[in-house]
């Protein structure tokens, strides 16, 4: 978070084309924090397919059923993305870093994602785990959220340079 979006998007392939078609990105760390039918009818609700990232070894790779990825594939498929499924809290930060609509589910640990999107204004896209999706919702003000985020990284900046100043 110390790391700007653009900064980020520079270490990003300009030609990493994935499918050739608009996509919603289902990042699947935590099992069972998202149903794979509910999210694949939602994003279909939008007009895109859906392209799930595992983050377990799966039996058969498709264009759009892939296990892992390069850092950088994976920041290009973040950034490519029209919107995100995550129960990564790195999927959840990617989408805010490149001002993606996003939803993310935690089944557990999810203190820290929650205490950011709070800081964040960003509550309402945690969801708990089974809930149902909500629709698209209204978007969301990234402009507003980058300015909460300069102030955390200001003061997260300020911390470090007195810590490293301290004898």
């Amino acid at each position: 978070l110390l790391l700007t979006s653009e900064e980020w998007k520079r270490l990003v392939p300009p030609t990493a084309a994935h499918t050739g078609r608009r996509y919603a990105l289902f990042y699947e760390v935590e099992l069972e924090a998202f149903q794979k039918q509910r999210l694949q009818e939602h994003a279909a609700s939008m007009g895109l397919e859906l392209l799930t990232l595992h983050l377990q070894a799966i039996s058969k790779e498709t264009p759009y059923d892939r296990c892992l990825a390069a850092p950088d594939d994976f920041l290009s498929l973040v950034m490519d993305a029209d919107f995100i499924y995550t129960s990564s809290y790195h999927g959840m930060i990617f989408s805010i870093m490149f001002h993606k609509p996003f939803l993310a589910s935690f089944p557990d640990m999810i203190q820290r994602a929650e205490s950011l999107l709070e800081d964040l204004g960003l509550e309402s896209r945690l969801l708990k785990k089974g809930a149902c999706l909500p629709a698209a919702g209204p978007s969301i003000n990234y402009q507003e959220v980058d300015e909460r985020l300069q102030a955390l990284r200001t003061e997260s900046l300020e911390f470090l340079k007195n810590a490293l100043d301290e004898p």
